[in-house]
């Protein structure tokens, strides 16, 4: 390997395209948006993983509460995921 091929190839290891760097400033933005509003609505961090299962999906596939008294609930989870896509500017199709 000479000497101008090694240049190139430290140049090439400069800096993410601008479109990765805005995914994941993004990404970053919703992930402290998820962690503000389950906290606001008294979720933990366990619980954050349901309610992005929930983001996922469209709100007619979530499951329903099985009545049996657990907290949280699907209900909890559901009112997160509802307000989350209210911020977010998700259209309504089901409440």
């Amino acid at each position: 390997m000479d000497g101008a091929h090694r240049h190139r190839s430290k140049s090439a290891v400069s800096r993410p395209p601008d479109s990765v760097e805005s995914a994941g400033a993004r990404e970053s933005a919703l992930d402290q948006q998820l962690e503000a509003v389950c906290d606001e609505q008294g979720l933990l961090r366990s619980d954050y993983p349901q309610v992005e299962l929930l983001l996922a999906m469209p709100p007619e596939r979530w499951p329903e509460c099985c009545d049996t008294g657990c907290h949280p609930c699907v209900k909890d989870h559901q009112r997160v995921a509802k307000l989350l896509l209210r911020l977010r500017g998700a259209p309504r199709r089901s409440d």
